[in-house]
């Protein structure tokens, strides 16, 4: 039984440490960070369009309603796997920190946006413009320097 029980300890601590996802150079972090922010950042414009449809008088509360939580969970789904990535150094750790904060405000802006589409407020619907706008910007910026 000794055994079967060590056994099982180790199996458990294996799959603990394969799930987590690891970089170990700094390249192949960056890369990850790129994506991660590249993925967000397709998220923000999503939302982007479907505001300028919205502007437009194009689009059904469903439509926005369906859209704007897509792209809030899809985002939310990357900056979650970046986040959870060990950075192997002392400049990945300063990267990730930057980044994860742009990726947690990209977030909450698309947030803020599902929200006003959900709720019908078409005036609040419009003003989250201008946070998506500003997310897109610095997510440009991030991915201008890092590629």
């Amino acid at each position: 039984m000794g055994c079967s029980a060590g056994c099982a300890a180790a199996l458990s601590a294996l799959l603990l440490v394969g799930c987590t996802p690891t970089a170990r150079t700094r390249g192949p972090y960056e890369a990850k960070a790129v994506r991660a922010a590249e993925s967000v950042r397709s998220s923000v414009a999503s939302d982007l369009l479907v505001l300028a449809a919205v502007a437009r008088r194009n689009t059904t509360a469903a439509y926005v309603s369906v859209a704007t939580s897509r792209a809030e969970d899809d985002a939310a789904a990357a900056a979650s796997t970046f986040a959870s990535i060990q950075p192997p150094d002392d400049v990945t750790t300063r990267l990730r920190g930057g980044l994860t904060d742009l990726l947690d405000e990209a977030v909450s802006a698309l947030g803020e946006t599902r929200i006003a589409g959900r709720r019908g407020d078409h005036a609040a619907l419009l003003a989250s413009r201008d946070g998506l706008a500003d997310a897109a910007r610095r997510l440009d910026a991030f991915l201008r320097s890092h590629r």
